[in-house]
């Protein structure tokens, strides 16, 4: 089963998760073409993390007309069970999520390329910290990020959010098969994105 809470992007409204036996259906508004991404690619890959390969329908679609990446969408997406897989079932209960808020875990990076400062925002002085969820498989790949907090600023919220699906990370301690991990990204002038 895939969970919700705490996996949404900030850009993201009205969520909604339906979950039957065969698969679930995830709707949303998202505020642009690069939320509505983020938050497919981390639903998605958190189904497969779970439940092996799974079929995506996407029926997402613009909202105001038009193909600008910054007008809203409405995301329409259905995740089915491709093959049976013993861990997952849908519609369940989940199971609890560990990680290093109630584990003896410990997550250190191992890889974090920083983002590239948007041209534009620094030729215009912009500045910001945006504050990512990264979800870490058991093999310490990053599955996906979402955007907890806004920068202020959607270019620096989408640099943060881009970077952020190369990183790699360390685990010392029993390493559950997800990890979540909150990560701030600082964009500053006169320094380089930490």
């Amino acid at each position: 089963m895939l969970p919700l809470g705490g996996y949404t992007d900030s850009r993201i409204t009205a969520p909604r998760l339906e979950q039957g036996r065969g698969g679930c259906r995830f709707e949303a508004v998202a505020n642009s073409a690069a939320a509505a991404h983020s938050q497919a690619s981390l639903l998605i890959a958190l189904a497969t993390q779970r439940c092996g390969e799974v079929m995506v329908t996407d029926e997402s679609e613009p909202l105001a007309g038009g193909e600008s990446d910054m007008q809203p969408v409405r995301m329409r997406l259905s995740l089915t069970q491709s093959v049976p897989h013993e861990r997952c079932v849908f519609g369940a209960a989940p199971a609890p999520e560990t990680g290093p808020e109630n584990n003896d875990v410990s997550i250190y990076s191992t890889w974090m390329d920083p983002p590239r400062y948007p041209p534009s925002a620094y030729r215009e002085g912009r500045q910001g910290q945006a504050v990512l969820i990264l979800l870490i498989d058991d093999q310490n790949r990053t599955l996906g990020a979402v955007l907890e907090r806004s920068s202020g600023h959607a270019d620096l919220d989408e640099a943060a959010v881009k970077a952020a699906q190369g990183w790699t990370f360390g685990v010392r301690g029993k390493q559950p098969d997800i990890s979540r991990v909150r990560v701030p990204v600082n964009f500053a002038l006169n320094q380089a994105a930490t």
